[in-house]
This record gives structure tokens, C-alpha cells and sequence, in this order.
């Protein structure tokens, strides 16, 4: 069973998507400062910044953190352009958790 891309990116993706907005910013790769987790938060701070949702940065930023750097790195390599890497249960588990971090009635 192909896993889906990490909440991380599919919570944001999909609220952009289900706002119907399109961010079209995004080069399709990690910022490369030697955080994966952090390039992680960005990639989904990024994504949701300029939509019509309200979001907890924080709750992001530590929900990311919980990512293991292997897991993590391969989400921002993907980038929310690329393809959905193959990543860990745990990873999916923490991906689920983000939902928890955008505010449902914005």
C-alpha cells in the first residue's frame, strides 16, 4: 500500500486545495539549513500563509520537531511539489496530529 504524503504537507496542500487557491510558491525543495524538521515547518507555514485558514504556528513547528530527521528530510526533499515519499507509520502518525494545528471553521 503506497503511503500518503506526510500530514505535514497534506494538511496544507489540501486545505490550499480545498480553498481552491492555488500558492504557487514553492522551488519543490528542502531549504537546506541542516534542519530537516525545521524546513518541514516552513514548507507548511509557507503553504498556508496567504490562504483563508487560520493556523497555530507553534503547534506546527512542534509537531514537526517529533519527526525523525531521516523521515523529515525526505519530505523536504519532496518538497509540496514532488512526490509523496515513503515514510514511516510514526511519521504518518504525526502527520494525522496536524490537523489539530489549523483552525477547522477558517
Amino acid at each position: 500500500m503506497t503511503k500518503t504524503l506526510l500530514g505535514v504537507l497534506a494538511v496544507g496542500t489540501l486545505l490550499v486545495a480545498a480553498c481552491g487557491s492555488d500558492s504557487g510558491s514553492d522551488d519543490g525543495g528542502s531549504g537546506g539549513g541542516g534542519n530537516p524538521q525545521k524546513d518541514v515547518a516552513d514548507l507548511l507555514v509557507d503553504a498556508l500563509e496567504g490562504q483563508e485558514v487560520t493556523f497555530d504556528e507553534d503547534c506546527i513547528r512542534d509537531k514537526a520537531s517529533q519527526l525523525s530527521d531521516e523521515d523529515a528530510q525526505l519530505i523536504a526533499d519532496a518538497g509540496t511539489e514532488g512526490t509523496a515519499p515513503d515514510i514511516s507509520d510514526e511519521a504518518a502518525a504525526i502527520g494525522d496530529q496536524l490537523i489539530e494545528c489549523v483552525d477547522q471553521g477558517s
